[in-house]
């Protein structure tokens, strides 16, 4: 567990997980813990410009379909949209269709993150798959100055009702379906509703090593490439955003990319391919496995497969991802997954007195009457026989009920979640899991126990196939287990 402050210093908090992994916890309907609080796009984890488009439009539609808009209070808004990206531009065609009362409240200008873009920057269609059912045009690669045509155009032409260089500070829920949406300048937006559409790109990852600070050296975004000429460029990442800065910096500049990996796997083909011949040709100096350790007036230290070098810089270009803005859904009271908090502490100390019940009293509890009174085992839970009319008698002990019960959830949660998003990638990675569980991890070795009463790979893949959080002394039973013994 790791103790991270929020972006603004003021508050503590503590996270299971890195501060980019940190996302709202929301349901089906895209509605989070705060009844009437909505939240799509960028922020949920999904950085893809047609996915964001697209929850706009599935938002409006489940909140009409649920009633959201049937508040007759004239006082209010039907609801006030944060957000000017894609997710947010999406929903506010929509709501114009329905003709709703709405408003679009934008901090800075309207598609912000992608003006804030090197010029020439593609905003690709992807996934390709993936149908665009918005009003956002997202089926067609476009450059940033192209994009930003057509979304100007689309607003223009639409009528939108957008306030830019208007920040939202605070929503406060004032009772069922009533919230005021206060701005930094002082205007306050009564809502029935609230859609949270603003993205992760606000605040970039800082590098947090020596000589950090030195501002005329150390940026965190590339603006325009005319900006450097002749100079000694370090670029630190290895997602898209690095690899097409160094591209745009190679041909009038020495440019490094630093990366701590061994291949740029999230990278697009695209630029992958771009990279690879840009390295063919010289043009780009790649360090795989490397970390940035100190920042100097005119050089750098990295380590690289361990061992510290050092390099002429003149500047450091650091795209290594953004925070999301974890003290405003926090001040909303959103629930953010990967952040404990009450709920999470208790429900861990009750899984956890579980799990050690289960880890160390098992074996004295039966499921059915006929393994009651067995040595070992004499103590009957009841309620579970009709089960066995169903699953094999073998699963009766508790142990193997408890493998059952495991590879299942697992297998339910994971078609949950695929049909919750609908991505070909959390698809992709939910099977996967699935396959590999209900086969190495448990099926194969309990089959052949089950089949030829006991397990030849225990003494070929010793203590690798049940992990935590299975029983990890399960193959320390000799001679090796056969199906009617509980400690298999």
């Amino acid at each position: 567990m790791a103790e991270q402050n929020t972006a603004q210093g003021r508050k503590k908090i503590y996270a299971t997980v890195p501060p980019q992994e940190i996302f709202p916890i929301v349901d089906g309907n895209y509605e989070s813990n705060v009844k009437g609080i909505y939240v799509i796009g960028d922020v949920t984890g999904l950085p893809l410009v047609k996915v964001a488009a697209n929850h706009g439009v599935a938002l409006l539609e489940k909140m009409e379909a649920k009633g959201a808009f049937q508040s007759k209070d004239h006082d209010h808004l039907d609801l006030v949209i944060i957000g000017a990206g894609p997710a947010g531009l999406s929903a506010a065609l929509e709501a114009k269709k329905r003709n709703l009362n709405y408003v679009v409240l934008e901090r800075a200008k309207v598609a912000n993150t992608v003006r804030s873009f090197p010029p020439g920057k593609m905003v690709y269609s992807e996934p390709r798959f993936l149908e665009n059912q918005s009003g956002l045009d997202t089926d067609t690669d476009r450059d940033k100055d192209e994009f930003l045509h057509m979304v100007d155009h689309l607003v223009q032409d639409q009528g939108l009702h957008i306030k830019e260089d208007t920040e939202v500070t605070r929503v406060v829920k004032k009772g069922e379906q009533h919230f005021i949406v206060e701005t930094a300048d002082g205007k306050p937006f009564p809502t029935a509703n609230v859609v949270v559409a603003v993205g992760r790109q606000g605040q970039p990852r800082t590098l947090e090593v020596p000589g950090a600070e030195l501002e005329h050296k150390v940026t965190y975004r590339l603006h325009t490439a005319e900006d450097y000429h002749d100079k000694d460029i370090l670029i630190v990442g290895g997602g898209n955003s690095a690899i097409e800065a160094a591209l745009m910096l190679m041909d009038k500049n020495r440019v490094t990319l630093s990366y701590r990996g061994e291949d740029f796997f999230r990278a697009k083909e695209d630029n992958r391919a771009q990279l690879n011949a840009a390295i063919d040709a010289g043009k780009i100096t790649v360090l795989y496995q490397s970390t940035l350790s100190a920042i100097n007036n005119d050089t750098v230290t990295l380590e690289v497969d361990g061992l510290p070098t050092t390099r002429k810089n003149d500047q450091v270009i650091a795209l290594i991802g953004t925070l999301p803005p974890v003290d405003f859904l926090l001040d909303m009271g959103l629930e953010l997954d990967g952040i404990w908090n009450k709920k999470r502490v208790l429900f861990s100390i009750i899984g956890l007195v579980v799990g050690i019940f289960i880890y160390f009293g098992a074996k004295y509890f039966v499921l059915t009457p006929e393994k009651a009174g067995a040595e070992g085992a004499p103590w009957l839970i009841p309620g579970f026989s009709w089960l066995f009319n169903v699953v094999p008698d073998y699963f009766s002990n508790l142990y193997g009920f408890y493998y059952l019960l495991y590879f299942s959830l697992i297998t339910v949660f994971a078609f949950y979640w695929g049909f919750k998003y609908k991505h070909r990638i959390i698809w992709k990675r939910n099977i996967t899991i699935v396959l590999v569980q209900w086969t190495l991890w448990w099926g194969i070795p309990t089959g052949l126990v089950v089949l030829f009463g006991k397990n030849p790979w225990t003494p070929l893949i010793s203590r690798s196939i049940n992990a935590w959080p299975l029983k990890i002394n399960a193959f320390q039973v000799e001679p090796i287990a056969g199906p009617g013994d509980p400690a298999w």
